[in-house]
């Protein structure tokens, strides 16, 4: 079948035979995806088949990292937010390309990145910070399977955010804020923030701005 993007058109198959289930994407032209189908179900029969024999060494070793910096990042730049990509960038740096950066893409399974967001949680990471690692980790995997790098992504669930129900301060208790608040001498327009943000719900960015 076919599919228009970005890049063009490419061309993709996907099939299961024999209880072996394959996908191919990001062909040039259709004959181009119909020989290498046709090769793969052919060894199928024969008892040869061997999923890295059909990929380029470039797309079988690529790494994570590599992936990440040279096609996926310039991806993002023009379809994310800056702030949202950076904060995406950052967290992945930190907890991911730092323990699995050098791992080749195609080897990071379902099983293995289990593994990673069972170590992030023994870590004590927080679910938040990790729904933020997940979702940039599934639109990089994403990205690849379009290009043909994987077959198919992991399929990894997104990690459960965890809600703790915050203690709401008495009007006893906002009095002696606003009270230590001026006997503290902050300035008055700090104190009207403040104030500004009790009444009407507003954030510190929001009353800032």
């Amino acid at each position: 079948y076919s599919k228009p993007s970005g890049r063009g058109t490419f061309y993709s198959f996907d099939f299961q035979l024999r209880g072996i289930r394959v996908r191919r994407r990001s062909f040039a032209t259709y004959d181009e995806a119909y020989a290498m189908l046709v090769r793969i179900r052919m060894d199928i029969f024969a008892g040869q088949y061997c999923p890295s024999d059909y990929f380029s060494q470039l797309e079988a070793d690529v790494t994570a990292q590599t992936f990440w910096e040279t096609y996926h990042l310039p991806y993002m730049r023009q379809r994310v937010k800056e702030s949202t990509l950076y904060v995406r960038e950052k967290a992945l740096n930190k907890h991911f390309f730092s323990v699995m950066g050098r791992i080749k893409l195609r080897s990071l399974t379902t099983t293995r990145m289990n593994r990673f967001f069972t170590s992030l949680t023994n870590n004590g990471l927080n679910s938040s910070y990790q729904q933020t690692i997940w979702i940039g980790i599934k639109a990089m995997f994403k990205h690849a399977e379009e290009l043909g790098y994987i077959d198919s992504q992991p399929k990894n669930t997104k990690p459960k955010r965890s809600y703790v129900v915050k203690r709401v301060l008495s009007l006893d208790e906002i009095n002696r804020l606003f009270q230590s608040m001026i006997e503290l001498e902050h300035e008055l327009e700090v104190v009207n923030i403040v104030k500004f943000m009790f009444f009407s719900g507003c954030r510190l960015g929001e009353a800032i701005a």
